[in-house]
């Protein structure tokens, strides 16, 4: 059956890489959930009144007068919304190319909001200070003696579970800084968090808005599937606690720790530095 004019694939590509359907379906609710956020900015300014970005596309559809600036935006959300077909529930595809919406976006938040995330960054040489503190929080938790907020195993998890990104780094790249550059930060506590933390909660990663800190989040899942990567560490670890097993003697870590490497074995990296 020929497809419709003005209809694209489900599958469509990334920096010229082909995504899968799955990919492109991710890709585009990632981009949709920024638009939305962006939107609910927007009709807060023009309501007074907060607005989640959860609601913020139906409000727009049911207030008489808006900004054309909502407008768009809400257009934009349609455009990365999946067309379904008449029969069977499939998805057909998208009225736009995905990138191409994405860049629309980025563009946008940086005219609209003087900067291409709703995110705060930190300055630099505090953040330099910063990782080396941790950094030496991170070796300590794997001394017999060592003194740390951190917990030995953990510290075990996590390098077991980004194994796959430092052990393709450059020869002059540390593996910290291997972590970092894949995940797109320059915070080792944040990249830390983000895979061990059982909940993720806007607070502890130093935003005051949630909506911020999802789209900080969407920006993450761009270059690596934090949520796959989590769910492995969390299965593992919540198996091995479980089992009540001790592995406080073993340098790798135990079982849970080689069951995270075998299961991440799979992640590639997506740049190199």
């Amino acid at each position: 059956m020929a497809r419709k004019k003005g209809i694209k694939p489900v599958v469509q590509r990334m920096n010229q890489k082909v995504l899968t359907t799955k990919e492109a379906s991710q890709y585009a609710q990632n981009e949709r959930r920024k638009a939305q956020r962006r939107l609910a900015r927007v009709l807060t300014e023009e309501t007074g009144k907060k607005v989640s970005w959860q609601e913020a596309y139906q409000m727009q559809k049911d207030l008489n007068v808006n900004s054309s600036e909502a407008k768009s935006l809400a257009k934009t959300i349609e455009s990365l919304t999946s067309i379904p077909e008449k029969e069977g529930g499939r998805r057909k595809g998208y009225s736009v190319q995905i990138e191409r919406a994405a860049e629309s976006i980025e563009t946008y938040t940086m005219y609209r909001f003087g900067g291409e995330t709703l995110s705060k960054k930190g300055l630099p040489i505090e953040q330099k200070r910063k990782n080396e503190m941790f950094t030496h929080q991170i070796n300590q938790s794997t001394k017999k003696e060592g003194l740390s907020i951190l917990d030995k195993k953990e510290t075990h998890g996590f390098y077991a579970a980004t194994q796959w990104i430092w052990e393709s780094s450059r020869n002059n790249e540390n593996r910290n800084e291997a972590i970092m550059n894949e995940f797109g930060l320059t915070d080792l506590e944040q990249v830390y968090n983000l895979i061990t933390n059982e909940e993720l909660n806007y607070e502890d990663f130093g935003f005051e808005d949630e909506e911020m800190f999802e789209d900080w989040l969407d920006e993450i899942r761009t270059r690596i599937d934090i949520d796959e990567l989590r769910e492995i560490f969390t299965e593992e670890m919540t198996a091995d606690n479980e089992s009540g097993s001790d592995d406080s003697m073993s340098p790798s870590g135990g079982e849970a720790i080689k069951n995270i490497r075998m299961r991440t074995e799979h992640f590639k990296r997506r740049k190199v530095s």
